[in-house]
């Protein structure tokens, strides 16, 4: 009886609605991609940081494979990160990817720039159910989430 309580608690606390913000991935040509270091719910589930990254990074060279992967100082950043909690033998999980790019920001005075990482494209969901299950629903969403950067990145950059 407790997974309906936890489903709300997250709900109210981690949920991102699936947003369509404005996009601006238009000349993007460089992407790192970093994951989060995994709780110990998730690692409990059988997923590892390294392996949703080779997850990623086989997603983006499948589906944009003109984008260049790299870590290249003050490059933009394909992001993962995953928020678990575990009861019994369920579990929530919120899934959630971006992407960021650097902008300049004009100081209050004018004479100063500021160079900041600005989200221009994010994927959220909070899937819950079984242990058993979750780890696989969680590589399906994360892939469905590339397939829908690789759609915005084509439209971006016809």
């Amino acid at each position: 009886m407790q997974s309906p309580a936890l489903a709300c608690a997250l709900v109210c606390f981690l949920v991102v609605p699936e947003l369509t913000k404005a996009q601006d991935l238009g000349d993007l040509q460089h992407i790192a991609i970093l994951v989060e270091d995994l709780d110990k719910d998730s690692e409990s589930i059988g997923l590892t940081s390294q392996s949703l990254s080779d997850m990623v990074l086989v997603g983006l060279k499948r589906d944009v494979p003109k984008l260049k992967i790299d870590d290249k100082p003050q490059v933009s950043s394909f992001y993962v990160q995953l928020t678990s909690v575990e009861i019994n033998n369920d579990i929530a999980c919120h899934v959630a990817v971006s992407v960021t790019r650097f902008a300049m920001i004009a100081g209050d005075s004018g004479k100063q720039n500021y160079s900041v990482a600005v989200k221009v494209w994010d994927k959220g969901v909070l899937l819950t159910g079984p242990t058993s299950a979750m780890a696989s629903r969680i590589r399906d969403r994360i892939n469905d989430f590339v397939t829908a950067f690789a759609a915005q990145y084509y439209k971006d950059n016809p």
